[in-house]
């Protein structure tokens, strides 16, 4: 369906917006893994064995990021692994992302959760209006999206009932790790 390098473009929704689209295969989502906390620094390993998600081979450790992230209780820092694909024609490098830590977002799942469920009248105690709009905007638009990629991969996932965020954690990590990710920013 997407070429495995890069898929950009832009498609108009309204008058006045533009969505950018990057469809893009570097981040990698896992379940599992031991995280400890050392020197302000929260370090993560996963112990899921996480298939390239382009080619379907081993991955490698490659080295390591930092990423900061928001949370409900504070700014965190992580120490991420990135990963390498071990096949000579392949070789892409991804992120390896716990749980929780959506790709391209700078707040984790539970904050974007929280935002998101606020209702209108009482948004600013919270968050500016203008983050506030856009992560409901995201978040409906996120959902409606990977509810057609689920349905196309047959999982059988059935969200009624559950929270927000383990919707989101859920769909995360099966869009991440399909090779389907969509960077989606409004312009």
């Amino acid at each position: 369906m997407f070429p495995c390098d890069v898929l950009q473009g832009f498609k108009k929704h309204s008058k006045h917006d533009y969505c950018f689209f990057l469809l893009t295969e570097f981040m990698i989502s896992v379940m599992h893994g031991i995280e400890y906390f050392k020197d302000g620094i929260y370090i993560f390993t996963g112990t899921d064995e996480v298939p390239c998600p382009v080619c379907g081979t081993r991955l490698k450790v490659h080295g390591t990021c930092r990423r900061k992230l928001q949370t409900v209780s504070g700014e965190k820092h992580y120490r991420l692994r990135v990963m390498e694909c071990t096949n000579e024609d392949c070789r892409k490098t991804h992120r390896e992302l716990p749980a929780g830590i959506i790709p391209y977002k700078r707040m984790d799942v539970e904050k974007i959760s929280k935002i998101a469920e606020i209702p209108a009248d009482e948004h600013t105690k919270e968050t500016d209006t203008s983050t506030w709009t856009s992560i409901r905007a995201w978040v409906a638009w996120f959902l409606e999206y990977t509810s057609n990629l689920l349905a196309e991969l047959n999982t059988g996932y059935d969200p009624s009932g559950k929270r927000l965020s383990d919707q989101l954690i859920f769909c995360v990590r099966t869009v991440a790790n399909s090779q389907k990710w969509i960077q989606h920013r409004l312009m």
